[in-house]
This record gives C-alpha cells, sequence and structure tokens, in this order.
C-alpha cells in the first residue's frame, strides 16, 4: 500500500510541477536506449511503437498496446514492444506491458505495468512511460529513488 501511495505522490508532484499544456503524441518507430541500467541485469531497452487499427486495440485487452491520449478525435493506437537486453543471457527478451493510463501532464504521462519471467530473471512493476522525453522509469519500494532509467532515441531521428 504504501509503495502504490508513494508512486502516485511522485506522480502527482512530477505533474504539479510541470503543469499543463499540450499534450504529446505517439510517434511511430523503433526507439533505442541510449544508457544503461546501473546495479540491474538490463544493460539496454528498446521499444517499438507501430499504429494498429481499433479492433486490434480492443482484442489486445490492454496487452502490449497503448491508445494516443493527444486525439479527442480520430483515436489512434499502437502497439507497444517493449525489449529489454539481459546482461546474463546477452540478448533481448519481449517485456509484456498491461494497461497503459493516461496520467496527464505536459510530458503526456502513461502509467502501465511490466511483466516477465524467466528462471534468471522477472519483473512485476509499475513504470511511467513519458512519450515527451521517450523515457521509461520506475521507483523502488520507497518510492525515493529511481530503480531504472531508459531515455530513448527514435532510430529515424539518430
Amino acid at each position: 500500500m504504501r509503495k502504490t501511495m508513494t508512486f502516485w505522490l511522485l506522480i502527482l508532484i512530477m505533474l504539479t510541477v510541470t503543469g499543463c499544456t499540450e499534450k504529446n503524441s505517439l510517434v511511430e518507430g523503433t526507439y533505442v536506449s541510449n544508457d544503461s541500467a546501473v546495479n540491474y541485469s538490463i544493460s539496454k531497452a528498446q521499444y517499438i511503437l507501430k499504429e494498429i487499427t481499433e479492433e486490434t486495440y480492443i482484442l489486445a485487452n490492454s496487452a502490449n498496446v497503448i491508445e494516443d491520449s493527444a486525439y479527442s478525435n480520430n483515436q489512434k493506437y499502437y502497439s507497444f514492444n517493449l525489449y529489454f537486453f539481459l546482461d546474463y543471457s546477452n540478448s533481448y527478451v519481449r517485456i509484456d506491458t498491461h494497461s497503459f493510463k493516461y496520467v496527464g501532464g505536459s510530458h503526456s504521462l502513461y502509467n502501465a505495468t511490466l511483466k516477465y519471467q524467466s528462471d534468471d530473471f522477472s519483473i512485476n512493476e509499475a513504470f511511467v512511460f513519458d512519450c515527451s522525453s521517450n523515457s521509461i522509469f520506475w521507483f523502488d519500494g520507497n518510492g525515493a529513488e529511481t530503480r531504472l532509467n531508459f531515455i530513448f532515441t527514435n532510430n529515424k531521428e539518430a
């Protein structure tokens, strides 16, 4: 309970600090992290946004899909495929994302859940996706320290 309250308090503070301005829309593409995680078994990450139909979005039942909050008319929907590069296996693994919810703010923040399970690595965490800075992050159990923060660059822009 404390972890959840701390998480929402941090989101509220971020929204207050950033203010409410124009929403940023999602941009289709492959995004690759420019940095690496410290004290974690993940050294880099990437995500792929691809526009999909409303029907595909509905059928996905909130798994690995996101609705673009910038459009009130003519909604846009995207598949959101997230991959972490695990050091121990020296390869990318697909991380399931679930239940993206638009939070708001000038950075167009979304909350969602990460899920992955293997013999050597597992994760089941709430995280924040910031589409204006193309970053994902989440917090430790105390909410005081970032566990992991990746900033991405669209391959088309690199």
